[in-house]
């Protein structure tokens, strides 16, 4: 009877003190993957030159525009107006003269136009100039951090074949150039651990390579540019950390892709640049989501 007394006292303390260590392990399981997952900064002047790739491109898609446009389009908008103040000086009389003398002539549409293009390639080759300015600030930290040296080549040659093409004004080399720059830089930003920005700039790179291919009426390259993405977006889907409440944002990503893949039986530049535009829309809500 005193020999049970004394081991219920025993046991009891024996059974808190497993309930007490098993807690304390789970909760040091818990916090181990916040400490190991813990995002590394990506430098400052990285994520400049990701920007400046990305801002390229979106110059050359603005330049193909305005270079569509019909160089008449503001003239005639002009030249209606002269023929009212016309109208108006010939009901005047003497008012004629003054509206005839005193007014400048009407700007020369195909000049104007020029003048717009000639911007666009000033603001472009600003873009590329300040893209070698934070190349050289990271260029030692990419050594630093261990880069290959093979992705550096790789980069400077992109980086000098994209100035070139700016000089030249020649529109896919460049769009060419800034994108496989844009490659190369996801390899850097893979240097970061934890950061999802990489993969995102892989998936990026193989959309916008589509648009670029289907440019030059390579149909083939185009399609297997949007397969590559499809699987760099699968990859990002089991490497992206989301909320519940965000996973269906990698859903209507994939789903984007595989329109753009429909697409492609059109053969329509028009039509894969505007589901494009959505995938990379959807890629954008993930990355900020994902931060």
């Amino acid at each position: 009877m005193d020999k049970e007394f004394t081991t219920k006292p025993l046991l009891f303390l024996l059974l808190i003190s497993l309930i007490i260590t098993g807690a304390a392990t789970a909760c040091r399981r818990e916090q181990r993957p916040a400490q190991q997952k813990k995002k590394e900064s990506i430098p400052v002047s990285l994520s400049s030159i990701v920007d400046n790739s990305q801002a390229v491109i979106e110059q050359m898609e603005r330049l193909q525009q305005e270079m569509e446009k019909p160089a008449g389009q503001q003239g005639g908008e002009t030249g209606g107006g002269e023929g009212e103040d016309q109208q108006g000086g010939q009901g005047k009389g003497g008012g004629q003269g003054e509206g005839q003398g005193g007014g400048q002539s009407p700007p020369n549409p195909e000049q104007e136009k020029k003048q717009k293009i000639d911007k666009i390639w000033e603001e472009t080759l600003k873009i590329v100039e300040d893209t070698h300015r934070q190349w050289n600030d990271y260029e030692s930290t990419a050594i630093k951090d261990k880069a290959r040296d093979y992705t550096m080549t790789e980069f400077e040659r992109f980086l000098n074949g994209l100035t070139v093409a700016v000089n030249r004004q020649d529109i896919y080399a460049t769009m060419e150039q800034a994108n496989g720059m844009c490659l190369a830089a996801a390899h850097f930003l893979d240097l970061y651990k934890n950061n999802p920005d990489g993969q995102i700039t892989k998936v990026r790179y193989y959309l916008q390579q589509s648009c670029i291919d289907a440019g030059q009426d390579d149909w083939a390259g185009a399609r297997q540019s949007v397969t590559a993405g499809k699987r760099e977006a699968e990859e990002l889907e089991r490497e992206v950390e989301l909320e519940e409440a965000d996973r269906g944002l990698i859903e209507k990503l994939n789903l984007s892709i595989d329109n753009m893949e429909a697409a492609m039986a059109n053969r329509d530049l028009d039509l894969l640049k505007i589901k494009k535009d959505i995938a990379l829309e959807n890629l954008d809500k993930v990355k900020e989501k994902a931060k």
